[in-house]
């Protein structure tokens, strides 16, 4: 119980937040590429039609169809099936960033750094990832707005739906995310030391440096057994004359 408190203690639990928004934001932006982005009403009639990223859904009209961009001729569906393809890349490529993300502020956690260049620089790496993930997923929310939404001119009104809220709500998660992984240290827990107290840098390289210098005796200082067996030498010296 105390190792499990311990390790829900201090700079632990923020990056374990980080890891909880991160992937939540992951689930609302997948469960938004699969629903309606933005819902239209048609004029002079009470059909509203149901924008996805790769189709159209029209509903309160003499029938209701689900119907793919490149079957219509309208300048819009061209318009939206642009915009849709767009966004989906965009939200598949904040959904790898968000993993790459996961698993390194996991290694953060577990303090699992490798000995180069991203090792020692592991918080920052992180926060890049953490920053393309939210801007991945702002891309996607503008794209499809602008280039859906702006090309609806003959419909009455327009408004965001599902999937636009929830590509919003996954990149505020990102964002928190972000922050979480700005203000936490990193995690270097002190290693064992002879003299000096603990390693101060964060360079696992120059770590081991500190290491060895710690365990290394002053220049000109003799060791215990060296001084004992001077002691001796005098002693037996001595009794001899």
């Amino acid at each position: 119980m105390q190792q499990l408190r311990r390790a829900f203690r201090g700079a632990n639990a923020v990056h374990y937040l980080a890891i909880l928004a991160m992937a939540v934001g992951g689930i609302l932006s997948a469960i938004g590429m699969g629903s309606a982005w933005l819902v239209a009403e048609e004029k002079g009639t009470s059909c509203e039609f149901y924008f996805y990223s790769r189709s159209f859904e029209s509903s309160g009209c003499s029938s209701s169809v689900m119907e793919q961009y490149y079957k219509c001729d309208e300048e819009y569906c061209g318009n939206c099936k642009r915009a849709g393809e767009a966004s989906l890349c965009f939200s598949v490529f904040g959904l790898i960033m968000a993993m790459i993300t996961i698993l390194l502020t996991t290694k953060r956690v577990l303090n699992d750094r490798p000995k180069d260049f991203a090792g020692r620089h592991l918080k920052w790496v992180t926060v890049f990832c953490a920053l393309s993930v939210g801007s991945f997923w702002f891309l996607s929310w503008m794209v499809f707005l602008g280039g859906c939404e702006g090309s609806l001119g003959d419909f009455q009104s327009s408004s965001p739906h599902t999937g636009f809220v929830l590509t919003f709500l996954a990149m505020c998660t990102a964002v928190f995310s972000l922050v979480c992984c700005v203000i936490t240290p990193e995690n270097t827990p002190p290693g064992p030391s002879i003299q000096g107290g603990a390693p101060q840098s964060d360079d696992p390289q120059v770590q081991d440096s500190e290491l060895n210098d710690a365990g290394a005796l002053p220049e000109g200082e003799p060791d215990g057994e060296e001084d004992e067996d001077m002691v001796a030498i005098e002693h037996l010296f001595t009794s001899s004359h």
